[in-house]
């Protein structure tokens, strides 16, 4: 690369330590490059290594002068170093020195962009250098090892010479002697040769001397005993070789237990192992073998599959097993070796272990006849019963292609029905096999207990239709042999069973494999046995909720998902909550065994308005602490320490945590200081703080005044309240009283405005120098005049007029109401700087949703004691809307902006996240909400439908036409740019040719699909005596419809953004007394404040992108007073833009979980994504 090297540079910010261990890898690892990104000024060169999982590393330089910037590692190890760096970055920056692509982009100033096909030849190259250097290490090693059997067989050699030399002198001392020359033989003998020459020597000078030194003796010895003893000193060689192999293998068993004890548990990994089991007909297809040409039954092969977080096939299991049994290393893949130092299996995984081994000794007669294959073993009924006998405390077993359970319960197969004995109906595993499935759920393998097994064996076969078909007589027969063979029979009870929930791994980071079983498992009572009924309700409603957890979306097999760690805590801790004695979960392994830590916490009063909150995690390192933190905000129970170990947070949910978590900013182990307001908001979530805090008497008082209201009539109203409206009425006052606002969300409808007026004018009696202001919509102004002089007697001043009017009106300091519009108070927010309010109300308070907006800064700026909101859609897009009204309620309660959308934004996308269920928990004091559905018993239905509208052919045309364009235009936006007007723009233009072509292309004279529509169902709505709301949001639409109604002699009211406040009152009232059959209303400036229970048809023209504001336009109809079923009519455009936008609603009710609200009530609808409005288009 020259003269900018990336490794070099590194070097100067690392430990020479880190950067010599990086070497060392560079030279072993098979890392690619995969990318590569140049903008001019910086340039970062990504990479991954493929290890037990695949690790992605990243390293950013100054483009020209290769200085360093920053660098990236998904290893723990680099989440844990200070310096930010690894091996895998040193690695990476030495293959970056030595690509040929990237030393022609460094020092340069060139935008480029590559990715791994662009570097697939520097690739190669490096991984031909990496080969090499293992060539020449294996080189080097064999040379070493060459070197060293020399100079062993020299050694060896010298011994042998010496050997023959004493064998020679005592061979020649015997014949000179006279011995037998049958001696001769020794010198030639080659099997002495490995006998310690101590020994020898030692033997030899005891034969020749004797005990006296007298050498006749001596000689007389070898003469009659020469012979003999020399065939005894070859078995002493023999023997003295077999110690020594003993010794040998004696010191490699020590040296490994040595280096074991230097190996915490910790740092040992589990090696997992599944068991397939097939048929000779399905590996016939994959692997080559026969049928059993004998019994023509195809035999069963065994295969074996075994790694860390990857399972692969094992090439060899005979070898693999023994490797294991016997201690030494085996070589699964290239990547993945099983070392008895650094690997363990779990106790059922091992228990399958010696069934195999123990399997392969009593059948080694035979395996060189065709058991063992290089992907299998023939596997015979013995083998079958030794590894379902190791799995019986729970295993999977991939058994003819379908993956098994092994249960750990026991089944009666005998029950009473019918004053009958009848057996269940199962299918044995195999012929002479206790294990067995029901017929219905092949899935679950139960084993006969000894006294079934004993019975069953005394026939030829086992039929279970036979056991059913027997006579009467011979079935009370059954009954009592049965009572002597001691087999049980059980009974069946009107009562529902347990639903099983098993667990098992993947092959996929921290992703496990649900399994939903619904098979009847019998209970034990006492010695008998009984079972349930199935229990559907609760199956199907776990169904789904582990449904919401899937990753894939998809099911496997029936009831069988894949689900992370973080929906796995979910799925768990809803269990708990609701069905802990009904539903069983069986975990696998590591997940089983996964420890339990426990979080504590605690809060005390300190000085001044400041409380302490203790926060501790115990049973981890230090080091490891940071690593729990970020899994609790990640929503996550089950957690992977830095070693590699699963735990899993014992003694908390996982809601409460993360809602601690959010609430305190930067929350460490130890002390944290908090405000009275934040103590507050972590009361709501966490009962150990609510329980702390009621021992300190302020917030005694103040929880008690929260939850016990005191329920008073309110006083002067000229009107009877609902009984949810006299509750509303007590909640405000009591929020009033202790000094709090709140938001009152009860659907449209419901009389939001009546239970203000009736707090408003509480207070007013209370106090005559009480001062509300009341903040509205233009359209409302006259509206609120109206029900507060109807409901009290009291006339409001309206700050209306010019400026320098409602500057008059301002600066007289009027007690009582004041109501003003929002426009107005924008407008006029310095004159209200010198007064202060005993309570500001926002009516419609979603008009200060926008956090950046004018009027909300206006609003921010009033002076007040205590603030109301008053809003059927608190939210209607996302979660910050709900910020910014809480925010003006009880400034500081939600926190700031940046750290709202920090902690909730992201949540949004998922609708189960502890998250927002914790931010349901933080408002409910301080938001009431109810819908019709709950308090309107008694009002009529509402019924929803679409109406699919079919294009004419001109508007088909036009819509295709213009789709075309619209697609050609796409393609030149710049990616870099906010396109989202943009596209709106399109879609808007897309919406207009569905409705009223003519507002798109003004010299249109085709048929208008809607309009054909109107005509034939409007004579049918009106003949009938059925008055009805037309919405639509483009005026030019109404226009359109306008016409068509003065044709047709339909009488209309019309209301747009042009038509006045108090004249749209007087609309309203004349309607519903019964004048005209039709009002015309434009969606977003009559949508909301109108009372139109006249009304029981209301037609929405054209589909909105919010259906919330959608059902604010139905609720004009469908509100109090409301005595007829009012019917809300879609009209849809088929295939088109209309249609996606319903669909894309339908999908959102789903995504946004109900923040405000019981679990049925009306859902929020969070804004459309750029990509969703793209997908608009396709």
């Amino acid at each position: 690369m020259g003269q900018k090297s990336i490794s070099l540079e590194l070097k100067k910010q690392i430990t020479p330590s880190i950067f010599v261990i990086g070497q060392e890898y560079y030279n072993e690892s098979l890392g690619n490059i995969t990318a590569l990104f140049a903008d001019g000024n910086f340039m970062t060169v990504e990479g991954e290594y493929k290890e037990n999982s695949l690790c992605k590393t990243s390293i950013t330089v100054e483009q020209k002068k290769g200085e360093f910037i920053e660098a990236n590692c998904d290893c723990m190890f680099f989440k844990n170093n200070k310096k930010n760096c690894c091996k895998h970055v040193v690695t990476l920056g030495m293959m970056a020195d030595h690509s040929e692509k990237i030393s022609k982009v460094i020092g340069t100033d060139e935008i480029e962009m590559m990715f791994e096909d662009d570097f697939e030849e520097d690739n190669k190259k490096l991984a031909q250098i990496k080969e090499e250097r293992k060539k020449e290490k294996e080189k080097a090693a064999k040379s070493v090892k060459r070197k060293e059997t020399e100079d062993d067989g020299k050694n060896k050699s010298r011994q042998r010479v010496k050997l023959r030399e004493e064998k020679l002198n005592a061979v020649s001392f015997a014949k000179s002697e006279g011995t037998s020359v049958e001696a001769d033989n020794l010198v030639n003998n080659e099997n002495l040769e490995n006998i310690d020459l101590k020994n020898k020597n030692e033997k030899v000078r005891f034969e020749v001397f004797g005990e006296g030194g007298e050498k006749a003796g001596n000689v007389e010895f070898l003469e009659k005993n020469g012979t003999a003893d020399l065939q005894e000193m070859e078995n002493n060689e023999e023997i003295l070789e077999n110690v020594e192999n003993i010794s040998e293998k004696i010191n490699e068993i020590y040296n490994l237990h040595l280096e074991s004890e230097n190996i915490d548990d910790e740092e040992k990994q589990e090696m997992r192992l599944e068991v397939e089991i097939d048929e000779g007909s399905y590996s016939d297809y994959k692997y080559g073998y026969d049928y059993n040409q004998e019994n023509n039954v195809p035999d069963y092969i065994l295969r074996i599959k075994a790694g860390f977080k990857k399972i692969y096939y094992v090439k060899d299991i005979l070898k693999f097993i023994e490797a294991i049994v016997k201690e030494k290393e085996y070589e699964v893949t290239s990547k993945i070796t099983y070392s008895p130092k650094n690997c363990f299996f779990n106790e059922t995984n091992q228990k399958i272990i010696n069934a195999i081994y123990e399997y392969s000794k009593e059948i080694q007669s035979v395996i060189n006849s065709g058991i063992k294959d290089k992907k299998g073993l023939k596997v015979y009924e013995m083998l079958l019963n030794k590894l379902l006998t190791a799995m019986e405390k729970g295993k999977n077993l991939v058994l003819l292609g379908e993956t098994k359970q092994i249960m750990n319960s026991y089944e009666p197969l005998f029950v009473v029905e019918n004053d009958r004995i009848a057996m269940r109906n199962i299918e044995k595993i195999s012929e002479n096999s206790p294990f067995y499935t029901f017929a219905n759920d092949t899935t679950k393998v139960f084993k006969m207990d000894e006294n079934e097994e004993r019975f069953f064996g005394k026939f030829d076969f086992l039929d279970t239709e036979l056991f059913n078909q027997l006579s009467d007589e011979d079935n009370r027969k059954l009954c009592a042999v049965l009572g002597y063979e001691n087999v049980n029979i059980a009974e069946y009870v009107e009562e529902d069973g347990c639903i099983d929930i098993f667990v098992s791994e993947t092959d996929e980071k921290e992703v496990v494999k649900v399994n939903l079983s619904n098979t009847v498992c019998a209970i034990e009572k006492n010695g008998k046995y009984f079972i349930p009924r199935k229990n559907a309700k609760i199956f199907e409603e776990l169904k789904k909720l582990v449904e919401g957890y899937s990753i894939t979306n998809v099911e496997m097999i029936e009831g069988t998902y894949n689900v992370n760690y973080e929906g796995l805590g979910k799925i768990s801790e809803y269990i708990d909550k609701k069905y802990a004695d009904r539903v069983k979960i069986h975990l696998e392994n590591k997940i089983k065994n996964a420890r339990n830590i426990d979080v504590h916490i605690g809060i005390k009063k300190v000085e001044n308005n400041f409380l302490n909150v203790s926060f501790d995690i115990e049973g981890i390192k230090t080091e490891d602490v940071e690593i729990v933190m970020e899994a609790i905000k990640n929503e996550q129970k089950y957690i992977t320490l830095s070693s590699g170990e699963l735990v899993k947070i014992a003694n908390k949910s996982i809601e409460e945590l993360v809602g601690i978590v959010d609430s305190i900013s930067n929350l460490k182990v130890g002390e944290n200081k908090i405000s009275k307001i934040k103590a507050l908001q972590l009361a709501q979530i966490s009962k150990n703080i609510q329980e702390d805090l009621v021992k300190i008497d302020e917030f005694k008082d103040l929880f008690h005044k929260i939850k016990n209201r005191e329920e008073i009539e309110p006083n002067n109203i000229k009107v009877n309240l609902f009984p949810y409206q006299k509750l509303g009425f007590n909640w405000l006052k009591n929020m009033y009283d202790i000094g709090f606002g709140g938001v009152l969300a009860d659907d449209m409808g419901l009389g939001k405005t009546l239970q203000t007026i009736s707090l408003l004018n509480e207070i007013y009696q209370e106090n005559r120098n009480f001062t509300a202001l009341i903040i509205v919509p233009s359209s409302l102004l006259y509206n609120w005049k109206e029900e507060i002089i109807k409901f009290t007697g009291i006339t409001p001043t309206l700050v209306e007029g010019t400026a320098s009017q409602r500057r008059e009106i301002i600066s007289r300091g009027s007690k009582g109401f004041l109501i003003t519009t929002y426009q107005a108070l924008r407008n006029d927010i310095e004159e209200y700087k010198n007064r202060e309010f005993d309570v500001v109300v926002l009516d419609e308070a979603q008009n200060i949703k926008t956090t950046t907006s004018q009027i909300k800064k206006a609003v921010m700026k009033i002076n007040s004691k205590v603030n109301f909101a008053l809003t059927g859609t608190p939210v209607e897009n996302n979660i910050l809307e709900l910020w910014s009204i809480f925010d003006f309620v009880i400034p500081g309660y939600l926190d700031n902006l940046t750290k709202f959308k920090k902690t909730y934004k992201e949540a949004i996308v998922n609708p189960n996240s502890s998250k927002i269920n914790n931010l349901r928990e933080i408002i409910a004091p301080f938001l009431l909400r109810r819908t019709k559905k709950e308090v309107l018993t008694e009002l009529p239905d509402k019924i929803e439908s679409n109406m699919v509208v079919t294009l004419s052919t001109e508007q088909k045309q036009l819509y295709m036409s213009y789709i075309k364009q619209a697609k050609s235009e796409m393609k030149k936006f710049n990616e870099n740019d906010n396109n989202r007007m943009k596209i709106l723009a399109i879609l808007t233009k897309l919406r207009q040719i569905c409705n009223s072509p003519t507002l798109f292309k003004e010299d249109y004279k085709g048929e208008v699909a809607k309009l054909e529509v109107l005509r034939d169902i409007l004579p049918d709505i009106t003949e009938n005596g059925h008055r009805l709301l037309i919405f639509s949001q483009f005026v030019g639409t109404l226009k359109e419809i306008e016409k068509e109604l003065a044709d047709m002699g339909i009488e209309y009211f019309y209301i747009d953004g042009n038509v006045k406040s108090k004249e749209r009152v007087d609309i309203c009232n004349k309607f519903n007394a019964g004048e005209r059959q039709v009002v015309l209303i434009s969606l977003k400036a009559g949508g909301t404040g109108l009372n139109l229970v006249g009304a029981d048809v209301v037609i929405h023209y054209d589909p909105w992108w919010n259906i919330a504001v959608e059902n604010q336009a139905s609720d004009r109809a469908y509100r109090i007073g409301q005595k007829k079923s009012v019917q809300v009519i879609k009209l849809v455009t088929e295939g088109t833009i209309e249609e996606k936008i319903i669909k894309i609603q339908e999908s959102k009710r789903q995504l946004s979980e109900n923040l405000l609200e019981s679990k049925d009530g009306e859902k929020i609808l969070f804004e459309m994504s750029d990509k969703e409005l793209m997908e608009l288009l396709s």
